[in-house]
């Protein structure tokens, strides 16, 4: 696991990495990014991104804004905030050409949900 932080619509945002591969521009169609759910962060999926990396995949698990280790918000956020967030995420470290596998959880559920509906190019399987 890699733990970082990198800059995502002027946050600062934190976020885990299993498995082997590029973190940028990753393209053979075996990566899972996780949103986790409200009040939670991303090292509640640590035991799952293990596992999952060990069958191959590439997951990436960011701490969502005002979340975890990320930056706090300066003013609430709506879940289409959320939703356009992740897209600006995925367009930093999936290759646009390739769709991924999205898996959200709670408050991460619904984001999914709204982001598979704006943005269905992207998606390979919504998991909820």
């Amino acid at each position: 696991m890699i733990e970082k932080k990198v800059l995502v619509k002027n946050l600062k945002v934190n976020y885990k990495l299993f498995g082997s591969g590029k973190p940028f521009g990753v393209s053979y169609g075996k990566t899972i990014l996780v949103l986790h759910g409200w009040g939670s962060s991303s090292d509640k999926w640590e035991k799952v991104g293990k596992l999952l990396s060990e069958k191959g995949y590439l997951v990436i698990v960011p701490d969502l804004p005002g979340f975890g280790k990320s930056e706090t918000l300066k003013e609430a956020w709506n879940i289409d905030n959320y939703v356009e967030w992740v897209n600006e995420f995925s367009n930093v470290f999936l290759d646009l050409k390739n769709e991924f596998y999205l898996l959200g959880n709670s408050f991460g559920g619904g984001v999914a949900i709204k982001f598979s509906i704006k943005y269905p190019q992207k998606i390979k399987k919504l998991f909820l």
